[in-house]
C-alpha cells in the first residue's frame, strides 16, 4: 500500500496533463472499523494485502476489506472478529 508520499506522487504522474482522475481511499480506521483489535501495523498489513492483490474489476469496497481481514486474521490465528460492515456507521459514510 503506497504511504501518504507514494500516494501522492502517483496523482501527480495521472494528473500532469490537468486531467480528473477518480480516487477511493482506505485507511487504518476503515480497517478498525470492520475489525477492531488489530494494531496500527496489522491494520496496515491488511491494507498492503488489499492493495497488492485487489481485483481491479470489482476494486476495494467494504466485502473485499473484510475478506482481507478475516483471512489475515485466520492466517496469524488472531482473536479478532471481523464485520462485513463497519461497526461504527459513521466510518461507513466518511469513505471518500
Amino acid at each position: 500500500m503506497p504511504n501518504r508520499e507514494k500516494a501522492l506522487k502517483q496523482i501527480e504522474w495521472a494528473t500532469e496533463d490537468g486531467g480528473h482522475v477518480a480516487i477511493a481511499v482506505w485507511c487504518r480506521e476503515d480497517v478498525d472499523s470492520i475489525a477492531p483489535g488489530l494494531t496500527p501495523e496489522q491494520q496496515d498489513e491488511v491494507l498492503d494485502l488489499v492493495d497488492a492483490k485487489q481485483d481491479a474489476k470489482e476494486g476495494i469496497n467494504w466485502t473485499v476489506l473484510a475478506d482481507y481481514a478475516e483471512s489475515y486474521v485466520r492466517e496469524h490465528n488472531l482473536d479478532v472478529e471481523v464485520s462485513d460492515y463497519p461497526l461504527d456507521e459513521e466510518a461507513e459514510d466518511a469513505t471518500v
